[in-house]
């Protein structure tokens, strides 16, 4: 035998031992390790998420009131202008990117019209399965404490109260998070809702977009 055929046959077998050990520790770890995408890649089960529809004009439509700053149309609490949305509390806000940009799309909600709003959408679930609930979150800035507080009830239940400081944004620089909890259906159709909860009552409150809902 060689020299090349000694040195080559035991440098073969390490090399295939080692390829052996690296599939068998990626396969272990696939089997802890939950994939990442495959709830983001599940459909979305909120209807107007991202609140695109209707596009605000002027006049409002859907019965809104037309707001003294353009580009946002008020939607008092009984209404179901914003589509496939319960407006609650007193009113809230569909604002265009004219006002300020969106986290998705060209509209947002401030959760707060001319005086503290949420609004409630109810989704076909699955009765004792977990879903994700994500959204985006920050603040009207343009008037109120700087600091704005968001509540996020499931099935009429406080789950999340956050806050968002507005100090330093802007029209161009909203600031958006993207927030998520897991929850659990415990029947065949669940509610989701978000409030403006910020103390001070002010026309400006918590805003929001970018709703979804995905079974995990």
């Amino acid at each position: 035998m060689s020299l090349v055929s000694r040195i080559s046959a035991p440098v073969v077998l390490v090399v295939i031992a080692i390829v052996s050990v690296t599939l068998a520790s990626t396969t272990a770890l696939a089997s802890i390790v939950p994939n990442a995408s495959s709830t983001a890649a599940k459909p979305n089960l909120v209807k107007n998420g991202s609140f695109e529809s209707p596009v605000v004009a002027n006049p409002c439509p859907n019965g809104g009131s037309t707001n003294p700053t353009p580009g946002i149309c008020t939607y008092f609490g009984g209404s179901t202008g914003v589509s496939h949305w319960v407006v609650g509390g007193n009113s809230i806000d569909l604002t265009a990117s004219s006002v300020w940009m969106a986290a998705k799309g060209h509209q947002s909600i401030d959760l707060s019209g001319d005086a503290p709003g949420s609004v409630t959408q109810k989704i076909a679930t699955v009765k004792g399965r977990s879903y994700v609930l994500r959204w985006a979150l920050a603040g009207n800035w343009d008037c109120g404490q700087p600091v704005k507080t968001m509540a996020i009830y499931w099935d009429g239940a406080l789950k999340e109260k956050l806050k968002f400081n507005t100090t330093g944004h802007s029209t161009s620089h909203m600031g958006w998070v993207f927030k998520q909890i897991t929850v659990k259906a415990t029947s065949a159709a669940s509610s989701i809702e978000f409030a403006d909860a910020t103390p001070d009552h002010s026309l400006c409150g918590a805003t929001l977009d970018a709703v979804s809902l995905r079974q995990t």
